[in-house]
């Protein structure tokens, strides 16, 4: 029984890597669209401030590819926990 819930629990995990994965990947790219989206809106408006919404994106998705990184290491710290 104990080992069953050991396997349970391990396939658990990897499941929520996987999925943590995946989202590190999609916040990757949409920080990279935000890039994009800026250097496209400097291009086009000389005003620029802090709160622009491309700078939101960048600044939300690093923080959020941050955060993601730091659960997944929390949750598998040993040798990075290679799949």
């Amino acid at each position: 029984m104990a080992h069953n819930l050991v396997v349970y629990f391990q396939y658990k995990k990897d499941k929520i890597l996987n999925y943590l994965f995946v989202m590190l990947i999609i916040l990757l790219f949409s920080g990279i669209t935000g890039a994009f989206w800026d250097i496209t809106y400097h291009a086009l408006n000389e005003v620029d401030n802090f709160f622009q919404p491309a700078h939101l994106v960048i600044y939300s998705s690093l923080f959020l590819v941050f955060l993601v990184g730091v659960i997944i290491t929390i949750i598998c710290p040993k040798n990075f926990c290679l799949l």
